[in-house]
């Protein structure tokens, strides 16, 4: 079951999308205007920016979580700095494990694992704290494709490959931010997270035949797997793409006797948690949900089994968009 879903209209061109489609240009007028009266910040470090253009869960931040170990890995000292959706942080706040997830977000508590993290909603006074504070020399942006107020040096565009486009349309009759011409037009690269079940990757080349398009593999990892084998679960998400996550579960051979799906970055209460227990316990199950989630749980996370995703960035994506040193 889901909670909080993307509207369903937004799948097919049907008569709830003709019918919103006028507001959708009201939308791009916005959109207009907020990038003609910004004034751009140029950060002194590189900045990649990892967004998309269609509104709903594309695998961001898992790339974004793929690309600040690589980045790791090559030697830089990467800073992801994030909107902090979900938290009440108003000025840009250095993320610790110790910051409560109604603070910084859920995302930010779930990647301060890897490097530091930088919760700001104005992205220019963000990188303007990551210098001064002496964080890093990289900055991975995670979302903000269409926020003018910070100059990218690189722009990964990312989409899920089972909903690729939906219908196309600009919101509020569609999911799309922008056009997919606007959007290619500023992006260095395509990333397609789980298998490109649309035809996403031939429209793109369509249009820019030298746009470089990644396919992301993603996994759940081993270890956690391995600690499910022969229990019942009842998992549960409040990600962007609930289904794929429990897809992945049932691929990966964990036995699912139910599911419940909520809202992105849903704020879980106390009748949530009693109501999910009880649900579990009525089928000898054990209750598994995301990182993400459970960093959202507090301290009813106890008993909670999360199980972490892998995601791995391809060599080529890499060497498109992370600077040389």
């Amino acid at each position: 079951m889901m909670f909080g879903t993307t509207p369903r209209f937004w799948q097919r061109r049907g008569l709830m999308a003709a019918l919103l489609s006028p507001f959708s240009l009201i939308w791009l007028l916005l959109a207009w205007m907020r990038r003609v009266i910004a004034t751009p910040f140029k950060a002194e470090m590189p900045v990649i920016c990892i967004g998309n253009i269609t509104s709903g869960g594309t695998g961001k931040t898992p790339l974004v979580a793929g690309l600040a170990e690589a980045a790791c890995d090559q030697g830089w000292r990467p800073v992801i700095l994030t909107r902090g959706h979900g938290g009440s942080a108003t000025s840009p706040l250095h993320v610790d494990p110790g910051t409560a997830a109604a603070i910084a977000g859920d995302e930010a508590v779930m990647l301060c694992r890897i490097c530091p993290v930088v919760v700001s909603r104005d992205r220019a006074a963000g990188a303007k704290f990551i210098t001064a504070e002496g964080l890093g020399d990289l900055i991975i942006m995670d979302d903000g494709m269409q926020n003018p107020s910070l100059i990218k040096d690189r722009l990964v565009m990312v989409f899920n490959g089972r909903s690729g486009l939906a219908n196309g349309l600009i919101i509020p009759a569609g999911p799309l931010r922008e056009p997919l011409r606007a959007g290619l037009e500023r992006a260095d690269a395509v990333a397609i997270t789980s298998a490109d079940e649309t035809g996403l990757t031939g429209k793109i080349n369509l249009i820019d035949a030298g746009m470089p398009v990644a396919n992301i593999e993603r996994a759940l990892n081993p270890d956690d797997i391995k600690a499910l084998t022969g229990k019942p679960v009842l998992a549960f998400a409040g990600i962007g793409d609930n289904e794929g996550f429990f897809d992945m579960l049932s691929a990966a051979g964990v036995h699912l006797v139910e599911t419940r799906g909520f809202a992105d970055h849903h704020a879980y209460d106390d009748q949530d948690i009693a109501t999910l227990t009880a649900m579990a316990a009525a089928q000898h199950a054990v209750l598994v949900t995301t990182e993400k989630d459970k960093a959202r749980l507090g301290a009813a996370a106890t008993g909670v089994i999360a199980v972490r995703l892998v995601t791995r960035v391809p060599i080529s994506l890499l060497d498109r968009i992370l600077p040389r040193r």
